[in-house]
């Protein structure tokens, strides 16, 4: 290839990728389909971040009530998607779940337009799901929960979810209580596992977080900027990029309530 002609085919990539900068990213994915080169372009580490920065909308997931009654509601799970610049809502369809679908739905946490859920299947058997709303690309993790670690206590673990820029890829951890090794009951013991998805697989993280004169947590936990906090009788924290603990001390409410505490 002459010079001229290399340099016209840098600059019509250029003005290639400004242009689909400023598309929505479902047009984007439609635009995959043209070339491989385009399908290429579009899954760039570097182009998903500067539409990521180019994009202004803001974007809301309302989840309906019949969300909260699970089984024993007759209605089925009802999402909606509000846009920051449209005044209508529109509904939007799960498509990891039945369209008569009844169980239970529970959302961990979102981060760079992923969404984690957890979902209860057939019987009890409990799932994990990354989803994308706006392609509707999903991946499935149904061993992350059902299998769990050894000298675990209780079937409901602690999840966290948190997209790693400096990987460009995310994290998904779970964490269980266990039996401490000297079965002390005044003592709580926490297992963490961290999902490779990479190699489509989860492995143990070590060492343990043992806490003494603590019995009660919280299963619902909360990710910031790649840090993983959930109740107990201290607050405590997980990074997700390290993947070590550590302690934040808070003042202890009088009285903790909620069903998903484990009471003395």
């Amino acid at each position: 290839m002459e010079p001229g002609a290399s340099f016209l085919a840098l600059a019509d990539e250029s003005i290639l990728v400004e242009i689909l900068l400023r598309l929505p990213l479902k047009s984007i994915c439609r635009f995959r389909c043209v070339s491989k080169e385009w399908d290429g372009l579009t899954k760039l580490s570097y182009f998903l971040d500067r539409h990521r920065l180019h994009s202004s909308r803001c974007l809301l997931l309302i989840s309906s009530s019949s969300l909260a009654a699970g089984i024993s509601n007759k209605k089925g799970v009802g999402i909606s998607l509000l846009a920051d610049e449209e005044t209508a809502v529109s509904s939007l369809s799960v498509p990891f779940l039945p369209k008569d679908a009844r169980w239970a739905l529970e959302f961990v946490g979102s981060s760079n337009g992923l969404l984690c859920c957890v979902t209860l299947l057939k019987g009890t058997r409990i799932a994990t799901v990354v989803w994308n709303p706006a392609t509707d690309q999903f991946n499935y993790f149904p061993v992350g929960l059902e299998k769990r670690v050894e000298n675990a206590t209780y079937y409901r673990v602690i999840i966290g979810f948190d997209f790693m820029h400096s990987i460009s890829a995310y994290k998904l951890v779970t964490v269980h209580p266990c039996v401490n090794p000297i079965n002390d009951p005044n003592q709580l013991t926490f297992q963490a596992r961290v999902f490779n998805p990479s190699r489509n697989s989860w492995r143990v993280v070590e060492p343990q977080l043992e806490l003494t004169s603590c019995r009660r947590f919280n299963i619902h936990s909360i990710t910031v900027n790649g840090v993983l906090y959930w109740l107990v009788e201290k607050q405590t924290a997980g990074d997700l990029g390290w993947l070590s603990f550590r302690s934040v001390y808070m003042m202890r409410p009088s009285r903790i309530h909620g069903n998903h505490y484990q009471e003395k």
